[in-house]
């Protein structure tokens, strides 16, 4: 028997249903991870968000803080003003004062200036002329201090208590590196000051060209002789400045002319010599010698010279400045020849103040107590063929009166005499010496600038020391009580109305120039007069063909022609010998006739009718209104410029 079944074939529906939750669970997963994706960007946006949000509350807090700190009036000064202040913090109060120097603490002023806030430490930080006060402290100090000093000019200070001056030899590696490293790198100026009157060598120095000193141009040394310096070749430098101040504890050895004669040698083209408050001791003697160019022109390889010397030729000094020196500076210039110097500028100390001193044999005395110095001699005249600008200033009239006897200055054209008081406070004006009195050669035919401070100007000296000086332009009078009447007598009359018959007395016939400077007694009628009366002179002068030959009366009537005296020519020579600067151990006279009538550019017997005033300059001249200097300008008298401050 057969059976035969026919069966349905199907899925439970219990497995269908667990197949599609597979499913759905898949795609329901997809969308959270998509989801989960968009929260991740959302939430990194957030993120990017809050960052942002952080940053600018940070930013915001600092700039409130800035503002907050704004509210302090130096906080508002500028970075440039700033800088000047931090200057002024770090400087010397005084550069001649080295005892500021021995507290260590005056280096760290920058370094405090700059830990104060974070403005501050940047200014700080990239002002180098901070930093460029370096000490002789230790390796890092210095590194550190080189590193922010850039291209600043160094002062190099060797001055430390904690090391005697009998340990500056074992230190000298340390000395020598710095000192390359400032003349190598900065290659512009050096400062060596020590405190002690002892000295130390920087040592020995290997001979190459980098310790030639080929690039420094100006150095100053205080209190520290020239021997320090290695005796090598200095062709660049131009500024030499040397400050040795006189102690009564401290005999004053260490600027000697041999080392000092030495130096100079090896710097021959030195343009600037400055001594602030220095003198040289003598140590050496001029060498006898009949030469006329007998003058000591080659290098000295050596700390020192030799005991007898010829002068060192300094061809190339144009500029040399003296602060606080005896009256008879004169020996300085017997040992050291300037033939090309410009400029001179003195500053006279009283009589006994200050002193010359020698040391010869191991004896040191005071040149004024003990015979002269050998090998000088006593009728010694030194003579300034070009000098151009002599600025002098004194203490008092009586050196004044004999600093100038053994000096010629044949091509002056600017001259400075003032007074100043040697008590703070004192307001004292000493009478000016007669001009015959000054200087050996009274005439000044090439000078066209004259400058009078704090003088008492008697009128009749004062008119008589213009007389010497025919060729003046500018005059300014500065605190001189007298002025008034100088000025009256430069209309060529005196105060009042002259009389009709007399002659106008001129002189300074090209003054153009007028300065008045706390001049209280000189009044405006007197200035205007004396302008009003050059000009009348002038174009009267004009009409007539020229102003020379001619007289002008008082009363403007037509000038009156002057006949030139007879010259009479005396071939004798003026007391004593005419020689250039330095050659007093090598005397080459020149010929001058004693009657003084015959110098270059002087004309005795030629009249010379005045020009116009075209420039006048009042300041602090009570009895002149502005109103009044004004009109100058406004009259027909050729004044161009007027300049009034009250």
């Amino acid at each position: 028997m057969c059976l035969c079944c026919e069966t349905k074939s199907t899925m439970p529906n219990s497995t269908r249903g667990v197949l599609s939750a597979e499913s759905d669970i898949r795609s329901a997963i997809a969308t959270v991870e998509a989801r989960l994706v968009n929260l991740q960007v959302l939430e990194l946006q957030a993120r990017n968000t809050l960052n942002y949000v952080i940053e600018q509350i940070k930013e915001a807090e600092t700039q409130r803080a800035e503002l907050e700190e704004r509210l302090l009036p130096i906080n508002r000064l500028p970075a440039e003003l700033l800088v000047e202040i931090f200057k002024r913090v770090v400087e010397f109060r005084d550069i001649h004062d080295l005892k500021e120097l021995e507290s260590w603490t005056f280096f760290l002023r920058p370094i405090l200036l700059s830990h104060i806030c974070r403005r501050w430490r940047e200014v700080a930080l990239s002002t180098s002329g901070l930093w460029a006060c370096i000490p002789f402290t230790n390796k890092s100090t210095v590194s550190f201090f080189l590193e922010h000093s850039n291209n600043s000019p160094l002062d190099i200070v060797n001055d430390n208590p904690k090391f005697p001056v009998e340990d500056l030899a074992g230190r000298s590696t340390l000395c020598l590196q710095v000192a390359l490293i400032g003349v190598d790198v900065f290659r512009r100026q050096g400062e060596i000051s020590h405190r002690d009157a002892k000295s130390a060598h920087i040592g020995s120095l290997p001979s190459d060209s980098s310790t030639q000193f080929p690039v420094l141009e100006a150095l100053r040394l205080a209190n520290v002789s020239p021997e320090i310096i290695p005796p090598h070749p200095i062709p660049s430098l131009r500024t030499l400045e040397l400050h040795f101040p006189q102690k009564t504890s401290v005999r004053p050895d260490l600027l000697k002319m041999s080392k000092l004669c030495a130096f100079l040698s090896r710097s021959p083209n030195l343009e600037e010599l400055i001594f602030n408050d220095a003198i040289p001791v003598f140590d050496v003697l001029l060498r006898p010698s009949t030469a006329n160019n007998d003058i000591e022109d080659t290098v000295i390889l050596r700390r020192d010279t030799k005991l007898f010397i010829r002068p060192v030729l300094l061809r190339e000094l144009r500029r040399l400045e003296w602060d606080r020196v005896p009256s008879n500076f004169w020996r300085f210039f017997c040992f050291v020849d300037v033939p090309l110097l410009e400029r001179l500028e003195i500053c006279l100390e009283r009589h006994r103040t200050r002193r010359w001193w020698q040391s010869y044999d191991g004896v040191f005395a005071a040149i004024d107590s003990s015979p002269p110095i050998e090998g000088l001699p006593s009728d010694a005249v030194i003579s300034f063929p070009r000098l151009k600008a002599l600025s002098i200033e004194c203490l008092g009239t009586d050196e004044l009166a004999s600093a100038f006897k053994r000096l010629l200055f044949p091509a002056l054209r600017i001259l400075a005499i003032a007074y100043t008081s040697p008590s703070q406070g004192e307001l004292s004006h000493p009478f000016l010496p007669r001009q015959e009195s000054i200087f050996r050669e009274p005439r000044l035919p090439m000078l066209t600038h004259l400058t009078l401070s704090s003088f008492e100007l008697d009128p009749e000296n004062t008119i008589i020391m213009l007389k010497y000086m025919q060729s003046l332009e500018h005059l300014t009078l500065e605190s001189c009580p007298g002025a008034g009447k100088v000025v009256c007598l430069l209309s060529g009359s005196t105060c009042g109305k002259p009389s009709a018959n007399s002659i106008r007395s001129w002189v300074c016939p090209k003054l153009a120039h007028i300065v008045l400077c706390d001049c209280s007694d000189v009044q405006f009628k007197c200035l205007s007069k004396t302008i009003r009366a050059r000009k009348v002179a002038s174009s009267q002068a004009s009409q007539h063909g020229g102003f020379s030959g001619t007289a002008s009366p008082a009363n403007g009537g037509p000038p009156r022609e002057l006949k030139p005296l007879k010259r009479r020519v005396q071939q004798q020579l003026v007391g004593g010998t005419a020689f250039t600067a330095a050659s007093c151990g090598s005397p080459s006279p020149t010929l001058t006739p004693s009657n003084g009538s015959f110098i270059p550019g002087w004309n005795l017997h030629k009249a010379l009718m005045p020009s116009p005033i075209s420039s006048v300059h009042v300041e602090g001249c009570s009895w002149i209104s502005q109103a009044e200097a004004t009109s100058l300008r406004e009259r027909k008298w050729d004044v161009t410029e007027v300049v009034w401050i009250p």
